[in-house]
């Protein structure tokens, strides 16, 4: 597996609320349960087809742009990051 696609779904995951991963998880036909497992450091070697059936995901079509760079997908809120707040 290349740990490329891994980091770019465990980049992708962070970037949605962990509300709207039934959506990743119906239509990239990845197990809710396994995609949280993923999503939290559960499971640190994943199965292959897991990660491609999801960077496939973050990275069709269906997507305008990747969630990483912002753009929600299929319905999918993407969160912004927080700026630190100065003491």
């Amino acid at each position: 597996m290349d740990t490329n696609d891994l980091t770019f779904v465990k980049n992708a995951l962070e970037a949605i609320r962990p509300t709207d991963w039934d959506v990743v998880a119906e239509k990239s036909g990845v197990p809710l349960g396994t995609l949280r497992k993923v999503a939290y450091g559960e499971v640190t070697d994943p199965r292959f087809w897991t990660v491609k059936k999801l960077a496939d995901y973050f990275r069709s079509e269906s997507a305008d742009q990747p969630v990483i760079e912002g753009k929600p997908i299929d319905g999918a809120t993407v969160r912004k990051p927080r700026k630190a707040v100065a003491a």
